[in-house]
């Protein structure tokens, strides 16, 4: 143990961290007031009267649009705070606290770089990314500039957690066979001659077998040093053309590029200006007994359970029967990325009379109790149509007094595949119960 704190505690240059500390809390802070200016917190949390829950967090509701707007208002500060280095830990902790908040309010606006940020804010919290490129670092300079070497590998493993699972999920046959990039064109909006050279065999392979490539064999050879700039050069083209040719997903390209540099030698920033090892200092008393904190008994089981909760949850779809991007089983929390492709061809609720067999046709209800982007989603993910069906249940059975059960008939089509049934139209889906067990409604 003695010998891992050690290691641990290895000085380092501080600026690689400080440049990526930088960069996330300015993207966020930007991505954060262009959706407050769009008005997408209203879109989101305001205008809808159903709110799809996480498990656990079902507790979890929207403030009212005053509220609302404080809450931006916090991940606009803390990120602000978090971004010029002043009171960092408090705007990062302020940060953390907002965005999860409003992360946590609507599943059905799960994104894989939402999660991300959560992440990454709540890392900020506790490493010391202040010590260069920041305010604060003007206030207490005995450090010199440096860092403990575990704040900088925290990151790469973050990192690295995402490159590689990204990589990994796309030996999906789906992804393999272009049916997943084909749905990502389709999404981005683009005119007809744009998206036919896309589509076309040659560019379909190269995007499908090339952002395969790339993140699967991002984190050994960004981790190698002497293939770490042609890695890092092709993953700056591969975010580029996500970026201006594919969909739009937001900052998440350009954050990914900047976060990537953490991979880069610690005191590359310095090593651009002229200026290699600039950053000259001993670890702080301060520094050694906040090691010690992170490696006592129960630091140490707090870091091995973050690494071991991080590797898990993006195998967990292989312990659920049929395909992930299908039954959406064990697909979120995994970085899944851009490999859902499916089309929904035709959608029917309806309730059945237990006594006399009439049906009801429940299908307006969901048109005017959600919001159209929230029907989309819904439609796709079994477990967010449990939960609408539930809450459908509980007001008609209010209203017409009798018992009655509760059905579903979806059709889509997969990856440009046959039109088939996602869910078995004979199931009570009012008795359904969410949990980690394999759902029995789903056809697979």
């Amino acid at each position: 143990m003695n010998r891992l704190r050690q290691l641990a505690m290895h000085p380092v240059n501080g600026a690689s961290l400080g440049v990526f500390r930088a960069v996330f809390g300015g993207l966020v802070c930007l991505e954060m007031l262009r959706y407050w200016v769009a008005g997408i917190h209203r879109d989101t949390f305001l205008v809808p009267t159903f709110h799809f829950k996480y498990a656990g967090f079902e507790w979890l509701e929207p403030l009212p649009e005053g509220g609302m707007q404080l809450v931006f208002l916090a991940m606009v500060l803390g990120s602000a705070m978090v971004a010029v280095g002043w009171k960092t830990r408090i705007g990062a902790l302020l940060l953390f606290l907002s965005f999860t908040y409003g992360f946590l309010l609507e599943a059905a606006a799960y994104r894989n770089h939402t999660y991300l940020i959560a992440l990454l804010a709540g890392w900020f919290v506790f490493l010391p990314s202040d010590r260069r490129f920041a305010l604060d670092a003007r206030k207490n300079e005995d450090h010199g500039g440096m860092v403990p070497l575990w704040s900088l590998w925290a990151m790469r493993f973050q990192i690295g957690v995402v490159y590689l699972f990204a990589g990994v999920a796309k030996l999906d046959p789906l992804w393999l066979s272009g049916g997943s990039m084909r749905a990502v064109i389709a999404s981005g909006g683009h005119d007809a001659a744009t998206a036919a050279m896309l589509n076309s065999p040659v560019a379909l392979n190269l995007l499908v077998f090339s952002g395969m490539a790339l993140d699967l064999f991002a984190l050994p050879l960004l981790l190698w040093a002497r293939t770490r700039k042609a890695m890092f050069i092709s993953l700056a083209a591969f975010h580029l053309i996500n970026a201006l040719f594919l969909v739009d997903v937001g900052v998440f390209p350009w954050f990914m590029l900047a976060v990537t540099t953490v991979f880069f030698p610690p005191d590359w920033p310095d090593a651009l200006k002229g200026n290699p090892g600039q950053a000259k200092g001993k670890p702080r008393e301060a520094d050694a007994a906040a090691a010690n904190r992170m490696l006592s008994m129960g630091g140490t089981a707090a870091l091995l359970a973050v690494v071991l909760i991080q590797l898990a949850l993006p195998l967990r779809h292989h312990f659920y029967p049929g395909s992930s991007t299908w039954t959406h089983e064990g697909h979120r929390w995994a970085w899944r990325m851009k490999l859902v492709a499916k089309e929904v061809d035709s959608y029917a609720f309806f309730a059945k009379d237990a006594e006399t067999g009439q049906r009801f046709d429940l299908t307006p209800n969901a048109d005017l109790a959600l919001t159209a982007w929230q029907r989309e989603k819904m439609l796709r993910q079994p477990d967010l149509m449990v939960q609408f069906v539930a809450d459908m249940a509980r007001r008609v059975e209010e209203q017409i007094g009798r018992d009655v059960t509760f059905h579903a008939d979806i059709r889509l089509s997969e990856g440009g595949g046959p039109v088939r049934a996602l869910i078995d139209t004979t199931y009570d889906l009012s008795q359904a119960r969410s949990g980690m067990a394999p759902a029995p409604y789903i056809l697979r």
